[in-house]
């Protein structure tokens, strides 16, 4: 109270005890609760309501204590009038869930890796959180710092820290993102006194890891200072080579050393100012969630679409070509649909992406006209990607005469809507 009314005296703003409300955890006794609000003045019991939008209480489940963001969006998105929605938004009453035919995390994928660019909020949320846990690191000496390290990591380092029972709120979320933080936090190399050899993470390769030793080493616990030549203060090339893989020791021999023997700090390995940023916390938290593709890698191929020189609306065709655009042979695979995945246009073949945009013998023949060449034996085949391929590359050099290359697109886009009339409107072109 001293501190307030110095503040008060200083700035000439008194605080209003009648409008103010106390909050007390749900342990304290109610003799102490009595004899605080009669030393501090305030009556009124709170913690119910909100400030700035925010709940006082983060008490209990966070489902529900944040439930009110979910309930006011809900009702933002649902008051909005049909027409500024598109055609799919207009087929949905917002009490189902639909059909959704391209997974959320392929969505969410960036340009380059073929995707649409989406940020998933969960994962930027823990991206965000990150930062703060990544200051526990920074800043070991911050008030913040402080607080949490009398409470969760006394005597530790923030990595070492362990999950308690019944932690508060706020270290729960910081807490979750420690495997983010280790994920790629990296030593630099100042004494070495600090850092293990085979276990800490010190080698600057594509993503941070320990050294790797020749054979089996003989001391699991070698620190990063007998590697150091204690006279000259520069890496100890005999020892390097007795323990160290080769490959290890020219990276080893690029580390700069301290003449003075700096302490040993973590950075951030994903940056070049060593400084953790909420923009690579989010790519390695996606990396992390990613899973493994089996096959040959194609995002180069996709990610070609944001190049093509064509409006947005063509570029996303592309885009949900690449990841599977409704077609029969899609829709057959959804338990509860029920369709003929018969091409509608030729009557011969199982619908497909390809056989629709490629290999129909409606679009063969669109195709025959805009290329030619020795190369069109080639063009089109039973792949999608390797006819897309063909398109972005090779086929510019076959075009007939008075194709442009931003013409091409257009086709494709076309030959869709064209199937789209005869399916849904029976028009035959």
């Amino acid at each position: 109270m001293d501190v307030i009314d110095n503040y008060g005296k200083a700035s000439g703003q008194e605080v209003n005890l009648d409008k103010s409300s106390i909050m007390f955890g749900k342990k304290v006794p109610a003799e102490v609760k009595d004899k605080v609000k009669s030393i501090i003045g305030i009556s009124n019991e709170g913690g119910m309501g909100s400030y700035l939008g925010i709940p006082e209480s983060l008490s209990g489940l966070r489902v529900q204590v944040f439930g009110y963001v979910r309930d006011r969006l809900n009702d933002r998105v649902n008051g909005w009038t049909a027409k500024f929605l598109s055609k799919g938004g207009k087929n949905s009453d917002g009490n189902d869930r639909g059909l959704h035919w391209v997974a959320w995390d392929k969505v969410c994928k960036d340009k380059a890796e073929g995707g649409l660019g989406f940020r998933d909020l969960e994962i930027f949320n823990d991206a965000l959180l990150a930062k703060q846990y990544w200051r526990l690191i920074q800043f070991p000496n911050s008030l913040f710092a402080q607080v949490f390290r009398s409470r969760y990591f006394r005597n530790k380092h923030p990595l070492m820290a362990k999950k308690l029972y019944s932690p508060s709120f706020g270290w729960r979320s910081f807490f979750l993102t420690k495997s983010l933080v280790e994920k790629g936090a990296r030593w630099t190399i100042g004494s070495g006194f600090n850092v293990l050899v085979w276990r800490d993470p010190w080698i600057p390769d594509q993503h941070p890891r320990p050294a790797q030793g020749r054979g089996q080493h003989l001391h699991p616990n070698l620190m990063v200072n007998h590697l150091i030549n204690p006279r000259t203060k520069e890496w100890h090339l005999p020892i390097l080579q007795e323990y160290m893989d080769p490959e290890d020791i020219q990276t080893i021999l690029s580390l700069p050393t301290s003449k003075s023997f700096r302490p040993d700090r973590l950075v951030w390995h994903y940056t070049q100012s060593g400084r953790y940023s909420v923009k690579s916390g989010n790519k390695v938290a996606q990396d992390m969630k990613a899973e493994i593709e089996v096959g040959p890698n194609v995002n180069a191929l996709k990610a070609k679409a944001w190049d093509l020189l064509v409006p947005p609306k063509i570029k996303h065709f592309f885009l949900a070509d690449h990841l599977g655009f409704p077609s029969g042979d899609s829709a057959i695979s959804l338990p509860g649909v029920n369709c003929d995945t018969i091409c509608k246009r030729c009557e011969l073949e199982e619908e497909s992406i390809n056989h629709t945009l490629f290999e129909c013998p409606h679009s063969r023949q669109v195709w025959e006209r805009i290329f030619d060449g020795p190369d069109m034996d080639k063009f089109p085949v039973g792949s999608i990607y390797s006819n897309l391929d063909f398109i972005y590359g090779k086929g510019l050099a076959h075009m007939a005469l008075g194709t442009t290359h931003s013409s091409i697109p257009w086709l494709v886009w076309f030959l869709w809507k064209d199937r789209n009339n005869k399916v849904f409107q029976g028009l035959q072109s």
